[in-house]
């Protein structure tokens, strides 16, 4: 559900099929006009789009804001030139209409990346942008036209595509069963506004619900009439399913025990009303009295059994549940560093340069694990502070001045442009043997395009996250600007430590989930280091740097049977992460019924034999 809600993903998926459908029909502005209000009737009408024929030329349509024709149509033909005719001329020639238009990316990126939806800084504004191209269907694929369409972030209404998504699992799901979006701080700006009649439940028991499970951070939960499952979206915003409790399957288990006592009296009653039967049948009694008793043990335990597997699958299933949320749940922990960061720009102590409050405000971010280094510029590329001033890298500040000159030109235009692009290129060179043995052609300033954005950059094996924004007002005066260096593994472990500090406080009642943590490195301990004494952190452990799979086993801890999954996670992947949870509970419910399907099975016997005994003597 969170995939499909993400909005480049949807947008991107909406844009392709809308191109697809265009693709079958001729290209003009007749049918260009009913596709384009189609889009607007699913919801794009924020996008803005621009249509070619042929020979590249803009399509007109009536009623359409023509503004940037010149600027796009340059694009699209450069775009189509270089793909068509394998020639980029055009493309070196009109670099600064994409420059201008869609900020400091490659004009040869977006070539490869035809039929994406690229992130773009759109007139200078945070944005997306998008074009592909026509062919005929024929062996000859004749170039017919193409499309171009962008919009701006900040255009894009709030939660867009996850709220198509949920109309599109609401009009599906049974009446008892609702999808939504509930917003802890803001319950107005929740979706959808109204509860499904059958629920029997408005958006404040919804929240309540919701937010108690957030705070005791478990993402299902269980009421004598509810299930409900939640997920973080962002901050303050989860993703909830809410369904009635449906106890069919515990009724169809009585009844299919009911209906085969029922099915057994009435034939022995049958016995005793006619004991003709019993006694013409009399040299088959050991038969008659021991087949059904052989059939209703066969058909208890066979069920018994199908259900102690669906038992296991189901608790698996909420271990995988688990380990995703606290894999997802640290992308809502980077978000919330890069708000962090942010917070560094706004600051008005720090609009007047002091080492003095830098220093402070380094060594607090430290300890706090947000940062490992801190390097203040000014506009010419001069360095006016480093955290920690001494062993901060000389040759990481080499090239961080021109990275932050780059930045300096890109995000205020000034007059360094051209110097930019020089030294741009001379730190080119500097890299290339700075980062021998690293990946070939990694280009370490591109971290760095993503103003005021948390950027992954690798260096010598190990992983960091990059962020620069200005410090000051732009409107006044130059601002200084700020790149904040942090290695994500002091960051990532703090973060997963925490989780599994929780779950030790809240302890293993009623089922929860316990957690832990073990890196990927030979010498490493998990944690919490009380598990070191199991085996089973070291094998789980060396299956999945096999096979780089989930792996799962039952094993004994103190004395209990816990289900055990270990996994590698998506947004650390220094890391592997270990759920468990016990299953005496499970165990237990699987003896009593065991014992109460024998017991039921040796009291038949025993009443068919009595019940022999009786008609024999009559």
């Amino acid at each position: 559900m969170k995939h499909e809600g993400n909005e480049l993903v949807f947008l991107q998926k909406q844009l392709n099929f809308s191109y697809g459908m265009l693709q079958e029909e001729p290209v003009n502005s007749k049918n260009l006009g009913r596709r384009l209000e189609e889009l607007n009737k699913i919801g794009l009408s924020f996008f803005k789009f621009r249509f070619f024929d042929a020979k590249a030329n803009p399509v007109t349509l009536a009623e359409k804001d023509e503004s940037l024709k010149t600027v796009t149509h340059k694009i699209f033909s450069s775009l189509v030139e270089s793909e068509t005719n394998s020639n980029s001329t055009q493309i070196i020639k009109n670099k600064a209409y994409f420059s201008a238009f869609l900020g400091s990316i490659n004009p040869v990126d977006f070539l490869l990346r035809k039929s994406e939806l690229i992130q773009a800084n759109i007139k200078g504004k945070p944005g997306y942008f998008y074009w592909n191209t026509f062919y005929s269907s024929d062996s000859e694929k004749t170039f017919l036209g193409g499309m171009l369409a962008w919009c701006e972030e900040k255009d894009i209404p709030l939660n867009f595509s996850m709220r198509l998504v949920l109309d599109k699992q609401n009009l599906i799901a049974p009446s008892n069963k609702q999808w939504g979006i509930i917003n802890l701080t803001d319950l107005a700006s929740s979706y959808p506004k109204t509860i499904k009649k059958n629920i029997n439940l408005n958006l404040k028991n919804i929240r309540n619900s919701v937010g108690k499970m957030a705070e005791s951070g478990i993402s299902k939960a269980v009421t004598n009439n509810y299930m409900i499952n939640a997920g973080f979206l962002d901050d303050d915003k989860l993703i909830y399913c809410i369904a009635l409790k449906d106890e069919k399957d515990i009724y169809e288990f009585k009844l299919f025990f009911q209906i085969i006592l029922l099915t057994i009296s009435i034939f022995f009653l049958k016995g005793l009303l006619f004991k003709e039967i019993k006694v013409e049948m009399s040299e088959y009694t050991v038969l008659i009295f021991t087949f059904p008793v052989l059939l209703f043990l066969l058909f208890g335990f066979s069920y018994l059994e199908l259900d102690k597997d669906s038992r296991m699958k189901q608790i698996v299933e909420n271990l995988s549940d688990s380990i995703d949320e606290v894999d997802d749940g640290y992308k809502i922990a980077v978000l919330a560093l890069e708000k962090k960061y942010l917070k560094l720009g706004l600051s008005n102590d720090l609009f007047e340069f002091s080492a003095k409050k830098f220093a402070g405000l380094s060594e607090q971010l430290k300890k706090q694990k947000f940062l490992d280094r801190l390097y203040v510029f000014d506009k010419s590329g001069g360095l006016k502070y480093s955290f920690p001033s001494k062993g901060s890298g000389d040759i990481v500040k080499q090239f961080l001045k021109p990275a932050a000159m780059k930045i300096y030109s890109e995000q205020l235009d000034s007059e360094l442009s051209f110097a930019s692009k020089i030294q741009h290129a001379l730190v080119q060179n500097m890299t290339k043997a700075y980062t021998e043995g690293l990946e070939e052609g990694k280009d370490l300033l591109k971290p760095f395009e993503k103003f005021q954005k948390i950027s992954e950059f690798w260096l010598t094996n190990k992983r960091y996250y990059v962020f620069s924004t200005f410090i000051g007002d732009k409107k006044t005066r130059d601002p200084l600007l700020a790149i904040i260096w942090t290695r994500t593994a002091g960051f990532s472990d703090d973060y997963l430590q925490q989780k599994i500090q929780f779950t030790l406080k809240k302890g293993l009642m009623n089922n929860e989930v316990d957690f832990i943590m073990l890196s990927k490195e030979d010498s490493a301990m998990p944690y919490p280091i009380e598990y070191s004494k199991y085996r089973f952190p070291k094998d789980l452990k060396l299956k999945i740097l096999q096979n780089d799979s989930r792996q799962q086993l039952i094993t004994q801890i103190g004395g209990e049977n816990y289900m055990i999954l270990a996994s590698p996670l998506k947004e650390i992947p220094e890391q592997i992460l270990i759920a468990l949870t016990p299953i005496k509970k499970y165990e237990d419910e699987y003896k009593y019924l065991w014992y109460t399907i024998l017991l039921n099975g040796i009291s038949m016997f025993l009443g068919a034999f009595a019940m022999y005994l009786v008609t024999e003597k009559n």
